[in-house]
C-alpha cells in the first residue's frame, strides 16, 4: 500500500548576486547613446568605457529604442566587437 506524503521546499525568489558588473548601453531614436542612462559625449568616451568594461569582465546589455536606426545599433555592436567585449546581451524593448 502506498502512503501519500507532502514534500515542501522553500524557494528563494531573490536573484543571485552576479560575480561581474552589468552595464546597459542604450541607443535612442535620435542616435544618442547612453551608458547606464547617462548620455555619452562622443565615440571616444564609449571606447574608454568599453575598455574598462572589458578589463572588469563586465556584461554589456544593449537596448535599442524601437525607432532607433539599424545603422546606429550596428555601429555600436561593431565597436563593442572591436574592443573585445565578450559578454553581450540584447534587451528586447518591444511589447
Amino acid at each position: 500500500m502506498w502512503k501519500a506524503f507532502a514534500l515542501t521546499t522553500a524557494l528563494s525568489l531573490a536573484a543571485p548576486a552576479l560575480a561581474y558588473p552589468v552595464d546597459t548601453i542604450a541607443v535612442q531614436a535620435d542616435g544618442t547613446v547612453t551608458w547606464n542612462l547617462i548620455p555619452l559625449k562622443n565615440n571616444a568616451e564609449l571606447v574608454q568605457k568599453l575598455k574598462r568594461a572589458r578589463k572588469e569582465n563586465a556584461e554589456i546589455h544593449v537596448k535599442a529604442s524601437p525607432t532607433a536606426r539599424y545603422d546606429d545599433v550596428a555601429k555600436l555592436m561593431a565597436t563593442m566587437q572591436r574592443m573585445g567585449v565578450l559578454k553581450i546581451g540584447i534587451v528586447n524593448t518591444s511589447r
